[in-house]
């Protein structure tokens, strides 16, 4: 469902319906790799970073103007839309990070929880709305906000399924149609009810709980070729 998520509306700038960010964790040594490689093997465009503190405290995640050439600098997080990112937490260590690796992190956690990237021209900030779905990869819980996590738990040690040309072919091609459909609801009268009814059931229950339910739904039957849900 990761893998097949897009952005279908946004009600308002910082609400983005239809994101899906997956946290696999519980990753065991060498897992990385192969996941990021049936990750990218899937997808048509896909970008790694690593979030070691080294990486951070030196990447520019966003785009900033520069005066001096009259020209925005590209930023990490400029990313064609579609493109899948992974974040492989896997490779941070304890440490103390400098100003810009704060700055990052707060960028990761803005395109993670509203699919906005900032830009800095300076002498204002503005912020774009984008459609970059992610993975993250770590070793416990991740520490950045995400929908779902999925804990590993192998029975053998990792490695990637043989998959031959046609196959290969034919998943990448099922992954394109799906992520490019739109599931409609059929009647969206009797959500509010559903949702006063769950709260009733459950006080602890949210409306954002209730619209990542929505987008899960939306999702399996987009899998099933269902146009309506």
């Amino acid at each position: 469902l990761n893998l097949v998520s897009h952005i279908q509306h946004r009600p308002y700038p910082s609400m983005p319906l239809g994101k899906f960010v997956l946290n696999i964790s519980h990753m065991q040594p060498g897992a990385v790799a192969l996941v990021t490689q049936v990750l990218s093997d899937l997808v048509p465009m896909a970008c790694v970073l690593p979030l070691s503190i080294d990486t951070l405290q030196s990447v520019t995640l966003c785009p900033v103007k520069d005066y001096d050439l009259d020209r925005v600098t590209a930023g990490m997080l400029q990313l064609v839309s579609g493109t899948h990112m992974v974040l492989d937490e896997t490779a941070l260590q304890p440490g103390t990070m400098n100003e810009r690796a704060v700055m990052n992190l707060r960028a990761l956690s803005a395109l993670l929880n509203t699919q906005t990237v900032e830009y800095d021209f300076k002498f204002y900030k503005k912020e774009f709305p984008v459609d970059i779905p992610v993975t993250v990869l770590s070793e416990g819980r991740s520490f950045l906000p995400v929908d779902a996590e999925v804990p590993l738990q192998p029975t053998q040690p990792p490695a990637v399924p043989a998959v031959d040309a046609e196959t290969a072919h034919k998943l990448r091609l099922y992954v394109a149609v799906v992520r490019s459909m739109d599931v409609a609801i059929n009647d969206a009268s009797d959500l509010d009810s559903e949702f006063v009814h769950m709260r009733q059931m459950n006080p602890q229950f949210t409306a954002q709980d209730f619209q990542r339910m929505l987008t899960l739904a939306r999702l399996e039957a987009a899998t099933l070729g269902a146009s309506v849900l």
